[in-house]
């Protein structure tokens, strides 16, 4: 069952949001079947072989077990792999073993060794094998070892006139740079999870697929950063807390079934993904959260610190406020306040004024934030001035100082 909650889920919205479409020909997110949810019926996949739909990255995705289990793809989007740009990504999880598994594969029906274009996963070693050729004296091809950790992968190759690029979950990791793009004008189907010319060493998939895209450009590196999800991590960032206070832990999304904190110590529910901690003493703490599931022997493995202070071991003479702040409403850095509001003793008052000397702002609460606005409406991005008067230990002082507000 996917693990997703309310902001999760909205997080997961928010990068959906920001994936392109432009230049889309053909998207397949093995929704319980190989449709091509663009709405091209032309490009509809054949699944042959009686492969299954589980747990994928964002709903289902379609689980290939060897054998005859393979997508094969005959409609238009199989002509794209020639000799103009393009896109194709795609979301894996290994569930097997043995030999050079294919993942996506176009070939001659010759199979000759001339305009092959295929992404091969090998588990032994853990490396994803790319290869885009033209002829053995032009090609670009690389071999990468996948982290320890994760499960999902999201792996993606564009062609840019003579400049070829891999990505690994989000991130360009190699290109290769020809004089003239690489033809891959071949009569071969396009096919996920196998291929028509396998020869010794090589082998159908074993595992799931998700989320395969092909464009007819090359998406840039901010586009690849986008289209991933981020599947199998924690949402909640890393943290400052005062000792006493808690973190809620959310999940961006998950299949995992079984889960496991260390160190459990202020962990709720240690055996949960979604839980609240609650350090027991100051200082900088790693949590690390293991993710099991059924569907293969992966674990994934994510983190999160949390920097706990004591309040009692804090000097009152001393309040900390931030030299500027993003009221953008992105849930980074969007409010201002003083950052060490344990320490204040007794708050007379927090007070912003605008270049004017009009206030915008008062509060008495140590702990209140002011969010840019001033009469419901936001406030122009510029230099403000604050004023906080507070008592340590009986005696009045003052701190006054500006916050640049940036939109």
């Amino acid at each position: 069952m996917k693990v997703v909650l309310f902001a999760g889920w909205m997080f997961g919205a928010a990068l959906l949001g920001a994936q392109t479409n432009i230049g889309l020909i053909a998207y397949y997110t093995f929704e319980n079947n190989a449709a091509d949810v663009t709405g091209n019926t032309a490009n509809g996949g054949l699944v042959t072989g009686t492969p299954v739909y589980a747990c994928g990255v964002k709903t289902n995705a379609i689980q290939l077990r060897g054998g005859d289990d393979a997508v094969r793809l005959t409609g238009p989007v199989k002509n794209e792999f020639d000799t103009e740009d393009f896109s194709v990504s795609l979301y894996f999880k290994s569930t097997g073993s043995g030999g050079a598994q294919y993942l996506v594969s176009k070939r001659r029906s010759d199979c000759s060794n001339n305009n092959v274009f295929y992404i091969r996963y090998v588990p032994a070693t853990r490396t994803v094998n790319v290869l885009l050729s033209e002829a053995p004296n032009k090609s670009a091809s690389w071999i990468y070892r996948l982290p320890v950790g994760t499960c999902w992968h999201h792996v993606a190759v564009t062609r840019l006139g003579g400049q070829v690029r891999f990505y690994l979950d989000g991130e360009r990791q190699q290109q290769t740079l020809t004089a003239s793009r690489i033809d891959l004008t071949n009569d071969g189907d396009l096919l996920v999870g196998t291929s028509d010319c396998l020869a010794a060493g090589e082998a159908p998939f074993i595992g799931l697929v998700d989320e395969l895209r092909v464009y007819n450009r090359a998406l840039d590196d901010r586009e690849m950063r986008d289209l991933y999800l981020g599947p199998d991590r924690i949402l909640s960032r890393d943290t400052l807390i005062y000792l006493g206070e808690s973190v809620d832990v959310l999940l961006v999304g998950t299949c995992a079934t079984q889960f496991s904190w260390m160190p459990t110590d202020g962990v709720a529910v240690p055996a949960a993904g979604e839980t609240t901690i609650t350090p027991t003493q100051a200082g900088n703490f790693i949590y690390r959260l293991n993710m099991a599931d059924n569907a293969s022997s992966c674990i994934a493995t994510d983190s999160i610190r949390i920097t706990v202070i004591d309040p009692a071991e804090l000097d009152c003479n001393t309040v900390f406020l931030p030299g500027a702040f993003t009221p953008n409403n992105d849930g980074l850095n969007d409010e201002f306040g003083i950052s060490n509001p344990f320490a204040v003793q007794d708050l007379i008052s927090f007070e912003i004024f605008d270049r004017w000397g009009g206030r915008v702002f008062y509060s008495e609460d140590p702990f209140a934030k002011w969010d840019g606005s001033f009469g419901g409406a936001p406030v122009n991005p510029g230099v403000m001035l604050y004023r906080v008067r507070f008592r340590c230990n009986g005696v009045e002082q003052s701190k006054t100082g500006s916050v640049t507000i940036l939109r």
